[in-house]
Parts: structure tokens; sequence; C-alpha cells
């Protein structure tokens, strides 16, 4: 019986995601987002949805392992910069890591923002992305990985990999994504942060 309801708790949370993510991603002028290439720069162009935002967001946190960030705009972690999609935004080509990166290249999430806060990979001011941000890639996923030619390299090649988003949800969880095989499938949940998840970081222009 437990095992029933915790099922259809994960199902009621799983179409709840996918209404927001459908509501999130309606388009205006029946444009919808869309990967492009400038010089050779691989983008999310999101400028044609709703809900999105031309104001640069935070890089950093002031959100620890145990320790839940600030709800404002200074930190990339808060509901607040969540709210809205930055609407263009290019995509690391490769899975970011760095010496603290585990054996599959994961890190922990103080870890992963830091990563990305300081990141140089041609010029600085990447960033981890929102959860929002996250869930737009993984639908564009198929379009990005496309961009072989550029030298963009898949999500997690050898085996489904969970990604970090820069949310957090309490004071010891933070959002992450399940990327499958599978691009119909969008799964976001909770984890630790002290759990390691790989790192796609992103760079508003």
């Amino acid at each position: 019986m437990e095992k029933n309801h915790k099922k259809k708790r994960v199902m009621k949370r799983n179409l709840t995601l996918a209404l927001f993510v459908a509501g999130c991603l309606m388009t205006v002028n029946c444009y919808a987002q869309k990967v492009i290439v400038e010089g050779n720069k691989v983008i999310v162009d999101a400028s044609a949805l709703r809900n999105i935002t031309t104001e640069n967001k935070a890089t950093g946190t002031d959100g620890t392992t145990w320790v839940k960030g600030s709800n404002n705009a200074s930190n990339i972690g808060s509901q607040v910069s969540n709210e809205k999609v930055y609407y263009k935004f290019e995509v690391s080509k490769v899975d970011n890591t760095n010496d603290k990166s585990d054996q599959f290249g994961g890190l922990n999430w103080v870890d992963a923002v830091n990563l990305c806060k300081d990141l140089n990979l041609d010029g600085t001011g990447w960033r981890l992305p929102t959860q929002r941000e996250l869930q737009l890639i993984h639908i564009l996923r198929w379009d990005l990985e496309a961009r072989t030619q550029e030298g963009f390299t898949e999500f997690s090649p050898n085996t489904p990999r969970r990604y970090w988003s820069a949310t957090e949800h309490s004071e010891r969880s933070a959002c992450a994504l399940y990327f499958e095989t599978s691009i119909t499938h969008l799964y976001s949940f909770f984890t630790g942060k002290t759990s390691t998840r790989n790192v796609r970081c992103i760079r508003e222009l």
C-alpha cells in the first residue's frame, strides 16, 4: 500500500512538472525556443518565450552545504533567480570538471556553483543554470548534441547522469535533473547538496 502511494506521489510530481514546463515554455508569435550558433558558440535562444528576463543573474551563492541562501537576486540559488529564464545563453560544449570532481565528473552542489562562477573557458562570465534553464536545456538536448561540428559533446554519453541546477530546495538539498536518453522524460528531483552530480555551465549573452 505504501509503495502504491509513493508511486502515485511520484507520478503526480512528474505531471505537475510537465504542466509547469508546458506553461513556462509557451511562446509568443508562434516562434519556439531554439538552438543557434554564433561564431563558435552554441546558444539557447529563449527570447520568444513568455517567462524570460534580460537582466543579468548572479553567478554565486551565499548558500552553503547546510544553510539555504538568501531568497533574492544576489543568490543564483534562490527562487527569485529561478522565476524567469535568461533570454539567450551559451551552453558549455563539454561537462565541466575540476580537481575536485569524482571519477564520473561529479561535484557537490557548492563546488558546482563555484566551478561555473570561476570558470575561464574562452572567457569568464559562466554560471550554473537555474532549474528552469536546465529543464530548457534538457528539452533542447538533441538539437544541442547535433552541433558536433562546433565541438558540442553529448550529455552523459555512456549512462544517464544527474546534472546540478543552481536552484536550492531546502537547507540541505538542491534541484537536479536526470538526463535520460528520451527527451520526453523530464525528471527533476531534490538531492542532498553533498551528493555529486555532473555540471554544464552556461553564459549569458
